[in-house]
């Protein structure tokens, strides 16, 4: 946040960005922090409160004054933002390292009507966390480490290391991209996450129950950048391309808890026959972190 407060801010809410109606804000509670959800409970005879902590923390509003030039700009904006539906992304200029998670609460309210200036009060129902806007557009990537055997005929797979410091004291809902147009004869990746730094790839360590993620028979090779996967653990849904799609299975959304987390994924062959995959050309998978902060 800037060390001096402008009072005049953008705003955007979903599709909805306040410049386009010839408006803007010029209140906000910046400084409501959310929460924490416990309970109390009083027992009779004994001197002090039970406190039990649910293990998160509350929404809360984010109020804005916004105002509006023209009549017909204000009837549109609040025609607008009624229309949206359930949490979209909400960021304004008071903070541009930041984005939060949000609802309409209610029905924007004519707080003053002065000539052809317009004030409108709108309240948002947010998520408790202030995401980082680095943790969304600033991907962390993955390096090629080496092969393994696909147990059957004479074919290879490929691996590729993600390691992520979370440096943060909450765990982390990724959104993992992994693009399309990967090396001839790729059909598909598993996921594996775990608490073991590996230089190159040890068999043994993949074999155990560890998978967060495996999908199959997806054919993701050749330049067809549209058989990509995306796994978002934070909205737990997963995206493909139109190419090839054929069936996935999920264990577990991946989680990044404090501390270094080792993902690595594991590419296979059409049938696990192919000798002739580079799998050293594998284009690496994106992760975005979404870091966040209370």
């Amino acid at each position: 946040m800037s060390s001096e407060y402008n009072p005049k801010s953008n705003v955007r809410f979903g599709s909805v960005n306040l410049s386009t109606y010839n408006a803007f804000a010029i209140y906000c509670n910046i400084f409501d922090r959310p929460e924490r959800d416990v309970e109390v409970v009083s027992v009779p005879g004994r001197n002090g409160d039970l406190i039990f902590d649910n293990g998160r923390y509350k929404n809360l509003d984010r109020v804005y004054t916004i105002q509006v030039t023209g009549v017909a700009n204000a009837q549109n904006l609040i025609t607008a933002l009624s229309k949206t539906l359930g949490y979209q992304e909400l960021s304004d200029d008071y903070d541009t390292t930041v984005y939060y998670m949000a609802r309409l609460k209610s029905r924007p309210r004519i707080a003053q009507f002065v000539g052809n200036a317009v004030l409108i009060t709108v309240t948002f129902d947010r998520k408790p966390q202030r995401w980082l806007t680095s943790g969304k557009t600033t991907p962390i990537t993955g390096t090629y480490i080496g092969t393994l055997p696909t147990g059957a005929g004479s074919g290879t797979k490929g691996v590729m290391k993600l390691t992520v410091n979370n440096t943060t004291e909450e765990t982390l809902l990724p959104r993992i991209y992994v693009p399309g147009g990967q090396p001839a004869t790729t059909y598909g990746f598993d996921l594996y996450q775990l608490d073991v730094d590996m230089s190159t790839p040890n068999k043994s360590l993949f074999t155990n129950q560890k998978l967060v993620y495996g999908v199959t028979k997806k054919y993701m090779n050749y330049a067809d950048a549209r058989a990509y996967v995306e796994i978002d653990s934070e909205e737990r849904t997963t995206k493909h391309g139109t190419a090839g799609f054929v069936g996935e299975g999920i264990n577990r959304f991946p989680t990044l808890p404090p501390g270094n987390s080792y993902l690595y994924f594991v590419f296979f062959p059409f049938n696990n026959q192919s000798s002739t995959t580079n799998w050293a050309n594998l284009k690496t998978p994106k992760l975005y972190a979404r870091w966040w902060t209370i």
